[in-house]
């Protein structure tokens, strides 16, 4: 603005748009010296429009810090919902690997042992044959859930890891741990009646493999792929147990 422009002479609109023009440094360096040139018979109305124009500035930057914030928090969900299955509402494979690269980094830092679990309900096939696929549904949301119920809260990860395979990580935890973990999960889901709906229960049980044989820098597949052949033996010893890999 030259000198001998008067911010009395300037409508509202522009007042607000040049004050919120630059940094609050600038606005209030050319406030300073449009001041120190007033005619002080005309004070009053030019800081009256100075503080409009303020006013207007700061609405307008809280408007925005609220509608940033709002967009952190629809973000994060959005995050959440990528790493959450639909069906069962606990985590999928995507967090499970991000659960292991933190128990993995862990474990490079400081030594701190950790043990991983492959789950697998029992005859499942045969079951969604007999009560029907919604039924199935229903039975792998509220197994999910006594998964989760029954690990340690904010320590172990439990995740969906594909149609009636699930998935676990126990932080900090080695084989005989690890198998304590599993055996209250297993009597759990074993003493637990599935609702199916309209007055209907039904029971299930589930075969486990645990690797707790991991080694620094062992990948996610080589991990998980050891306790899985364990769970291959759990199923060939007559299911409803958990089997310990073991070491090569």
């Amino acid at each position: 603005m030259a000198k001998g422009d008067s911010l009395e002479n300037m409508s509202r609109e522009n007042v607000g748009l040049y004050l919120a023009k630059g940094t609050k440094e600038y606005q209030t360096k050319m406030r300073d010296v449009y001041v120190d040139n007033l005619d002080m018979s005309g004070l009053k109305k030019p800081l009256g429009f100075i503080d409009w124009a303020d006013g207007v500035v700061g609405k307008d930057r809280k408007y925005l810090d609220d509608e940033n914030q709002k967009l952190r928090e629809r973000n994060g969900f959005l995050e959440n919902e990528t790493k959450t299955d639909l069906l069962t509402q606990i985590g999928n494979r995507k967090q499970l690997a991000e659960h292991y690269e933190s128990a993995m980094a862990r474990f490079k830092r400081n030594g701190e042992p950790f043990s991983v679990m492959m789950i697998d309900i029992d005859h499942f096939k045969n079951y969604n044959d007999t009560h029907g696929h919604a039924a199935g549904d229903a039975t792998l949301y509220q197994f999910a859930q006594s998964l989760k119920k029954n690990i340690r809260n904010g320590i172990d990860s439990i995740c969906r890891y594909g149609g009636e395979e699930f998935a676990a990580i126990f932080p900090g935890v080695a084989e005989y741990d690890a198998v304590a973990i599993g055996e209250h999960m297993r009597k759990a889901v074993e003493n637990m009646n599935i609702d199916l709906g309209n007055g209907l229960q039904s029971k299930i049980t589930f075969s486990s493999g645990i690797n707790s044989f991991i080694k620094k820098g062992d990948s996610f597949d080589k991990s998980f792929k050891r306790a899985d052949s364990a769970l291959y033996r759990a199923k060939n010893d007559g299911r409803n147990r958990i089997v310990c890999y073991e070491s090569e």
